[in-house]
């Protein structure tokens, strides 16, 4: 399925989202903005971290980089979600991908198709799962606003076994503004908690570590290139490798080292099937 052509300004439909989120918020119900488009949202208040995006193509330079806004809520609160979105917002709901698979994901469009909305429930599910939880009061969603907690951003990036630069980008300059603690904190990356996912689950910790290395990597081009300085790229290269420490310390789950017997030599992570392709 192809995305709806960009007709809204990057601003524009971060403003959308952000509206989108509010909205049902002020009804009671829990909906944090996720993707690249949060990335966006959190480099907004730091003027480094803004031109950095403008310079590595990610944001407000030419043709607009946001096509859609991806989004997560809570199962026992999607009904109601998809009732507001379509009575009182007028979204167009996608029937066949919300009747198929509409206990983990739902889809919208903007009435005059400017953007899809897709909407992740629970869990994002792709090469590796980010669970978000089952409700209101006890899962994870409501740790920020408007857009999911900065660990579950890092995860929902470093579990995708076939990476691409953008999504190393979008880590980058994360990582340029937000410290990596032990703790979750407000404009506050959660070392601690993710490194207790990938201490549970092998595959995610083989994809995830591999990421974040790879995110050095695309770091440094980004220095030698001169579109990050120097001291934007040593608190990435900091704030990473404290990252990756805090991973290898965790002590591994059983089942983690019964997977680690096996290694790669079977695979380790899911196909995955972009409703969007």
């Amino acid at each position: 399925m192809t995305s709806p052509s960009a007709k809204l300004s990057d601003e524009e439909l971060l403003n959308q989202g952000i509206s989108i989120v509010k909205a049902v918020n002020d009804k009671g119900i829990i909906l944090r903005i996720l993707g690249s488009a949060a990335f966006a949202i959190h480099s907004q208040n730091d003027d480094e971290c803004r031109e950095a995006f403008t310079k590595l193509g990610r944001l407000g330079e030419g043709k607009p980089v946001f096509t859609d806004l991806d989004m997560a809520t809570y199962g026992k609160q999607s009904k109601s979600l998809e009732k507001m979105l379509q009575k009182e917002m007028r979204l167009t709901p996608n029937m066949m991908v919300n009747t198929i698979y509409g206990n983990k994901r739902l889809m919208f469009f903007h009435p005059d198709r400017l953007y899809s909305l897709d909407i992740f429930i629970d869990k994002l599910e792709y090469s590796h799962d980010v669970i978000f939880g089952k409700g209101p009061g006890s899962g994870r969603l409501e740790l920020d606003y408007p857009t999911l907690d900065l660990a579950d951003l890092v995860l929902e990036k470093i579990q995708i076994h076939q990476i691409n630069q953008k999504d190393l980008l979008d880590l980058t300059v994360l990582f340029m503004s937000h410290d990596v603690e032990t703790t979750d904190g407000k404009e506050m990356i959660n070392g601690k908690y993710i490194a207790q996912v990938l201490a549970n689950d092998w595959g995610f910790w083989y994809d995830g570590v591999n990421n974040l290395k790879h995110t050095l990597v695309v770091a440094k081009g980004c220095l030698d290139e001169k579109k990050i300085s120097s001291g934007a790229y040593d608190r990435v290269e900091m704030r990473t490798q404290k990252l990756l420490k805090y991973v290898e310390e965790e002590p591994k789950t059983f089942q983690w080292k019964v997977r680690e017997r096996v290694g790669a030599s079977k695979p380790w992570y899911r196909e995955v099937d972009d409703l969007r392709r």
